[in-house]
């Protein structure tokens, strides 16, 4: 079973920028998702077996304005898989069950692009916060007599940099280890890669990558190997972009629809 962890279910920024019925609901809905934090939006398979115990049954319309409301606060992915629509729940994988089921294994992961669309909504989101923190800040100093050359002033606030609630980002993909492991990476990681090796497409590459390693489980690394290794192969791959002139191909998020994010 997934695991809650207080700090963020009590001051989890992006839970408290919700309806206090949303955030009563959370905990239940993130419960009832999968072993990957999937919950198929089905609201009779909602109803019978997250709220079937309730003495007021949440209507349908209810439910899916808690989901918008997660939704625009960066808490879920929402897509769509073979007509079917799904949530995936954005946490941390050491959050989620470390095994999982064919049930789980068999549940549509979100496409590439809704993944990076939500990272970034996500940076947005929480700039627009920051900043918002940081004028109430400003204001609350001066409304308390504290200006410039005064105390701390506007000039210095402004120069602090803003504690994040929520520093943990979500891993939005893993690459196979040795001993049935897997090590993940965050989109934290993917902008690093692509500023390091601005020449391929590195989204491309790590895909390919997984698949090297699925098809040769020997050449395995452990995973406090798996960063120099995934620098070694996007390093040769640069290499090769400048040796043969070729301009990497766009990746097709199509054909990982069904690889597990987490």
């Amino acid at each position: 079973m997934a695991i809650i962890e207080p700090k963020g279910l009590f001051r989890g920024e992006r839970l408290l920028a919700c309806s206090d019925r949303a955030r009563l609901f959370w905990p239940y809905l993130f419960l009832g998702s999968n072993g990957y934090g999937r919950l198929e939006l089905s609201y009779i398979s909602i109803i019978s077996e997250i709220f079937v115990n309730f003495q007021n049954i949440p209507e349908e319309s209810e439910i899916w304005s808690i989901f918008k409301e997660y939704e625009d606060n960066f808490l879920v992915i929402i897509y769509e898989s073979d007509g079917c629509w799904w949530a995936q729940f954005v946490t941390s994988q050491k959050y989620l069950p470390k095994f999982k089921t064919r049930r789980d294994e068999n549940s549509p992961s979100p496409p590439l692009e809704s993944i990076e669309s939500h990272h970034l909504g996500y940076l947005s989101w929480k700039k627009s916060k920051s900043i918002n923190i940081s004028q109430f800040r400003i204001l609350q100093s001066i409304s308390a007599g504290v200006g410039v050359g005064v105390g701390v002033g506007v000039g210095e606030e402004r120069s602090k940099p803003l504690a994040s609630s929520d520093k943990s980002l979500p891993a939005i993909g893993m690459l196979p280890c040795l001993s049935g492991k897997s090590w993940p990476f965050t989109q934290e990681d993917v902008d690093g890669w692509k500023e390091a090796y601005p020449a391929i497409d590195v989204l491309r590459e790590i895909h390919g990558d997984r698949e090297w390693l699925k098809a040769n489980p020997s050449r395995m690394k452990t995973i406090g190997g798996m960063r120099r290794h995934v620098n070694a192969w996007l390093s040769r791959a640069q290499n090769n972009s400048h040796s043969n002139g070729h301009s990497p191909a766009p990746v097709n998020p199509a054909r990982y629809l069904r690889e597990p994010m987490l």
